[in-house]
């Protein structure tokens, strides 16, 4: 783990979690040492409660000046992160079922994002960071650094993260199943 915001000494890196300790508000990063390429899921447990604004962060690139911030809050609010500014991409209300939970979990296959809340697929959105207006589209990021962000004051957990690799399908032209059409 590399702590990327805010100070080193707020996390302690323990064998089973992650704890960080704020005693003055902002933004507390804490990312992967090596990115995830491609497709993956992460999943991790946010505690005690999800409820204290904490999230995960994925898709950012190599000098973390860009990536994707979920928080699951009273809502759950997935921002485009751009430096040090945040845009909201979309919110979704919990459901009572899912609200109090504190398993998250991001699974990305190609450019969309599926956001899964104490065990239940809460929505899939794809390409977030795109402007659908723009020409030519912005590529979405594939693959990147992963982690954890905190901002309020306070003692936060993180535990039963994990980030992996979903491998992916070889196309290749002696496949029988699929017809390689004609050149042009």
């Amino acid at each position: 783990w590399t702590v990327a915001r805010g100070e080193a000494s707020s996390w302690q890196i323990l064998p089973d979690r992650l704890e960080c300790t704020i005693t003055q508000s902002g933004p507390h990063w804490i990312l992967s040492k090596s990115p995830i390429e491609g497709d993956f899921v992460i999943e991790a447990k946010i505690g005690p409660t999800p409820g204290d604004g904490g999230g995960i962060l994925f898709s950012v690139n190599s000098d973390w000046s860009y990536g994707y911030l979920l928080v699951v809050d009273s809502t759950t609010s997935l921002y485009r992160v751009s430096g040090s500014d945040r845009k909201l991409v979309t919110s979704w209300p919990l459901t009572e079922q899912s609200s109090g939970s504190n398993l998250v979990r991001v699974v990305k296959k190609g450019t969309t994002y599926r956001v899964e809340v104490g065990g239940r697929v809460l929505s899939t959105i794809t390409n977030p960071g795109g402007d659908r207006t723009a020409k030519p589209q912005p590529t979405e990021p594939d693959g990147g650094y992963w982690g954890f962000e905190f901002d309020s004051e306070g003692k936060h957990t993180v535990s039963n993260m994990r980030g992996f690799a979903i491998p992916r399908a070889k196309f290749l032209s002696t496949n029988p199943v699929v017809e390689v059409g004609p050149k042009g």
